[in-house]
């Protein structure tokens, strides 16, 4: 599993649509039916974030609580080094690390091993 880290971008943690598509979604497939039926502009960051976590672990570089950063299945780092450092323990000293800054504006895609 490859680890990513990515940076708060200071917008929050986002708007109704991704909170409630989020929150009552329990996988990805099932965010996306739901949003085949009935789409909503923030459903589509939430379906794109349940993806990056099917491939890889996310460490969330934020000031937001931890609450709602574990309930989207991030893991919470309040620094980068911090961030870092955790997911080179999860990973592993061999592990490839993407540090994404602005990560709101930015989807990252890792080349398959």
């Amino acid at each position: 599993m490859q680890s990513e880290s990515f940076l708060s971008s200071g917008t929050g943690i986002g708007n109704d649509d991704f909170l409630r598509f989020s929150k009552n979604s329990e996988d990805r497939k099932t965010l996306q039916n739901e949003l085949k039926h009935d789409f909503k502009l923030g459903g589509h960051v939430a379906l794109l974030l349940k993806e990056a976590l099917e491939k890889s672990r996310v460490q969330l570089v934020s000031v937001l609580p931890d609450v709602y950063t574990k309930s989207f299945g991030l893991k919470p780092s309040r620094t980068v080094s911090a961030g870092v450092q955790s997911a080179i323990r999860a990973e592993g000293k061999d592990s490839k690390v993407l540090i994404v800054t602005r990560g709101s504006l930015m989807i990252p895609v890792m080349p398959s091993s």
